[in-house]
Order: C-alpha cells, then sequence, then structure tokens
C-alpha cells in the first residue's frame, strides 16, 4: 500500500503502544478531502495521484436512510426565479454560519446565497452503504455484519484502489478496518476515514465520521448540526456535517448480500 506521511505517523505511534488500536489503522482525513477525491478521481492527500474512489458508509442502514449520508448537489433552484438553475462545481455547496448561507463556486467564481433564498437543492448520494455492523431488533443492539469484509473485498475486484470509510463519528470507521482481513486491505492503494487527521499522533478519535463530536452538549457542541462551529473546541471536527456538505436523507440502501 502506499505509504503516505499520515500512514507513516500512524505505523510509529502504534509501535510506540500510544494508539488504542493493535491492526492496521486507517489514514484519518477531512471530510473535506473526502468529498474532493471522490468527485474528482484523485488521491485524498496527493490529489496529483489519480485513483478509482470508493466512499463507504459503515453505519447501519436505518442510520444511512434516516439520518441521511453523504451527496453531491446536482442543482440549486432560487426562488421566485423558477428559470433559475445553477449548477456547482463538482456538486460542492458548502452549509455556512451555521445554517444561514450556502457557498459554492460556479466554473471556478465564488457564489455565496442565503438559504431563505433557495427553493431546493437536487443532491444525489455519493456515498456507499455498506453496514460494518446491522441493528438487531430484539436484542436492540448492533451485531456484526457477515457480509461485510466480502462487500469491502468486492470493491477491489471492481477495481475500487482508494477505499474511504466513515460512520458517525470516527469510532466504527476505524475498528471495521482495523479487524478488516489483512489480504483484503492490501488489495488497496490506500484506506482512509473521515476522522481527526492528527489523531495518530494525538491519539484524539471521534470527532469526524457524519456528524462529529456533541463535546458534552456545550456552545457549538450539538452533534451533527450541518454547518456549526466548532473552533472553540480543542479538537474541532472534521465530520461531514460540520463541514457544511450535502446530505441526503431518505436514501433506500441496496439489500445485504446473502448466501
Amino acid at each position: 500500500m502506499k505509504h503516505y506521511m499520515r500512514f507513516l505517523l500512524a505505523t510509529v505511534v502504534s509501535i510506540a503502544s500510544i494508539s488504542a488500536y493493535a491492526g492496521f489503522e486507517p489514514i484519518p482525513i477531512t471530510a473535506d478531502e473526502a468529498f474532493d477525491a471522490v468527485q474528482t478521481g484523485t488521491d485524498p492527500i496527493d490529489p496529483e495521484i489519480a485513483a478509482v474512489v470508493a466512499l463507504v458508509d459503515v453505519r447501519t442502514r436505518a442510520e444511512y436512510f434516516w439520518v441521511g449520508t453523504a451527496a453531491q448537489v446536482d442543482a440549486v433552484v432560487l426562488k421566485g426565479e423558477e428559470d433559475k438553475t445553477v449548477w456547482p462545481d463538482l456538486g460542492k455547496v458548502r452549509l455556512i454560519e451555521e445554517g444561514k448561507f450556502l457557498e459554492y463556486t460556479i466554473d471556478g467564481r465564488y457564489k455565496r446565497t442565503q438559504v431563505e433564498k433557495v427553493a431546493k437543492l437536487e443532491t444525489t448520494a455519493i456515498a456507499l452503504s455498506i453496514p460494518y455492523q446491522l441493528w438487531d431488533e430484539a436484542a436492540a443492539a448492533r451485531v456484526p455484519n457477515p457480509a461485510f469484509t466480502s462487500s469491502i473485498d468486492a470493491l477491489a475486484e471492481q477495481g475500487v484502489e482508494v477505499l474511504i470509510v466513515f460512520c458517525k463519528s470516527g469510532g466504527r470507521s476505524t475498528s471495521c478496518i482495523v479487524n478488516l482481513d489483512a489480504e483484503v486491505a492490501e488489495k488497496f492503494d490506500a484506506i482512509y476515514e473521515i476522522d481527526e487527521p492528527t489523531g495518530p499522533v494525538t491519539g484524539v478519535h471521534g470527532v469526524g465520521g457524519f456528524e462529529g463530536n456533541a463535546y458534552n452538549q456545550v456552545y457549538n457542541g450539538y452533534v451533527g448540526f450541518p454547518g456549526r462551529l466548532t473552533e472553540i473546541q480543542e479538537n474541532p471536527s472534521v465530520s461531514w456535517k460540520d463541514a457544511g456538505l450535502p446530505i441526503k436523507v431518505g436514501v433506500q440502501p441496496p439489500p445485504l448480500p446473502t448466501d
């Protein structure tokens, strides 16, 4: 696998027994890096490297459907101007200032629009649903997905070179790769997760994923608020929602593989 600087740092820390994980750790990146990599078909750390990239949501199927998942914006439709539809570059639209504005570019030109002036956003999910765990209704608990490894392996067999995984805040995304069969992991050029980029050095985890950290419900600490500000925290969130990136709710995940 490609040995990028963050991977080397993670390895050094693992050897020094600072990391809590014993297996291979995915390389942590921000949600922004993940989005750009998927949309441009490049490695998230080195955009000069072209790659077949897959973004995988490893949360439960219920979370994928009800909470929403990573998406792109196909079009922004403005109120009162039914013929005024704009198409943002790379499908990248960011919700900023705690939900008051959208920012994006069109042909490289920066645009900023008040949310109240937007009629709707047309979005498409860009994350695949491959749950690391399934919800057991009878036990009221998450249980392992027996098809997880084979489903990840299938991506490699289909030509995926760079794998990016995410969960709610960064715990399951680390665990699913740490526990992934080594022969499967080695089929990818690199494996990343959306989590604190300095995690391997600081030991910080759990401020990434789709919703980030609740920060004990302090100011700006409510988990999963699109575009919230977390700069006041010692370890600001790098999650998808905190970055204000597009989401899509109500996407039906594919049927689970059967034997």
